[in-house]
C-alpha cells in the first residue's frame, strides 16, 4: 500500500507509468539529498545510477510517445517537457554519483531542475499533499 501523499490520482498502481513516477520521486528524493550535502556513500552512488539510467531510458520512450513538443498537451501520463526534465535530472544525478559534478552552478542547476520537476509533479499529477518532498 502506497502511503497518503506518495501515490497519484490518476495513475493506478502495478502499472509502467506508476512504476516509472515512484521512481522519479526516488531518485528526486536522492538528488535532493546530494543537494543539501549529505554523504554519497558506494551502495548510495550505485542505487543513483542505477535508478537514473532507469529514469532516462523511460523518459526518453515516453517523450517519444507524447504528441507535439510545442503543443504542451497531455499524453501518457506527462507532458513533453517533464521527459525531457526527468532525462536532465537523470544524467545530472548519475554524473554525481560519480563524483564529476561539483561546483557552486552545477548544484544550483540540480536545485532548479528538482524544483520544477516537484511543481509539475504537484500542479499536474494531483499530489497536493506531497509528503515525499520533507524527506531530504
Amino acid at each position: 500500500m502506497i502511503p497518503r501523499g506518495l501515490a497519484t490520482q490518476e495513475i493506478p498502481p502495478n502499472t509502467a507509468d506508476h512504476l516509472f513516477y515512484e521512481r522519479l520521486k526516488l531518485l528526486i528524493i536522492m538528488t535532493k539529498a546530494y543537494v543539501k550535502g549529505y554523504p554519497l556513500g558506494e551502495s548510495r552512488a550505485v542505487a543513483i545510477r542505477q535508478n537514473a539510467d532507469f529514469i532516462f531510458h523511460q523518459s526518453l520512450l515516453r517523450a517519444r510517445q507524447t504528441s507535439e513538443p510545442d503543443v504542451g498537451e497531455e499524453k501518457n501520463g506527462g507532458s513533453h517537457l517533464l521527459f525531457q526534465r526527468a532525462q536532465l535530472l537523470a544524467v545530472m544525478a548519475h554524473s554525481a554519483a560519480q563524483g564529476n559534478f561539483a561546483g557552486r552552478f552545477r548544484l544550483q542547476a540540480m536545485a532548479d531542475n528538482v524544483a520544477w520537476l516537484c511543481d509539475h509533479l504537484c500542479d499536474q499529477l494531483g499530489l497536493s499533499d506531497a509528503l515525499f518532498l520533507k524527506v531530504a
